[in-house]
């Protein structure tokens, strides 16, 4: 198999572990389609995804790339490659993982913010609890997902976090 039908069976069969939506693919294939029609003119959003995980990256990779406005620049296992990564890419979103080895994913969100980055961060955790997704918004979040989640609701936050930003007249802090 290919990385992207090893993708597609792992959608199919373990959405519920690793929180990716499992739609039939010629679903996603209609909505990625209905997508394009869409956004032909609009530049794509550069997006950054950050996780100790291969799979969740290669996984988000799949999927994101598939969107004809989105496209992932750069991954990263862990917040410390990330920041060099980030500071390259100068990406419009980031996805991020906070339970990771070397620094955990708040430590990486108050280290942008400190340094006057102020990327939207989409945060993706399995700390589902009211507490952890205070803790990550009042540590400079813009948004917070708690896995499993769909992939369709993960598509939309990332364009509305783009679109905040993106807003003529929008002011970053």
């Amino acid at each position: 198999h290919t990385l992207r039908h090893r993708c597609a069976l792992v959608l199919r069969e373990n959405a519920d572990g690793i929180g990716i939506d499992s739609r039939p693919g010629q679903r996603r294939d209609f909505l990625c389609a209905q997508r394009r029609n869409r956004h032909d003119a609009v530049r794509r959003i550069k997006v950054v995804v950050i996780d100790d995980s291969a799979l969740i990256r290669s996984l988000l990779s799949e999927i994101i790339n598939r969107q004809a406005d989105m496209t992932v620049v750069g991954v990263a296992p862990d917040p410390i490659v990330a920041r060099e990564l980030i500071r390259k890419l100068d990406p419009d979103v980031i996805t991020l993982d906070l339970e990771m080895p070397r620094m955990d994913g708040l430590a990486l969100i108050q280290s942008l913010r400190n340094a006057g980055n102020h990327t939207p961060v989409l945060v993706l955790s399995a700390l589902g609890d009211v507490d952890d997704r205070v803790q990550g918004l009042h540590f400079g979040a813009d948004d917070y997902l708690v896995k499993p989640f769909a992939m369709a609701e993960l598509l939309a936050r990332l364009e509305v976090l783009h679109r905040r930003v993106s807003l003529p007249g929008a002011d970053t802090p």
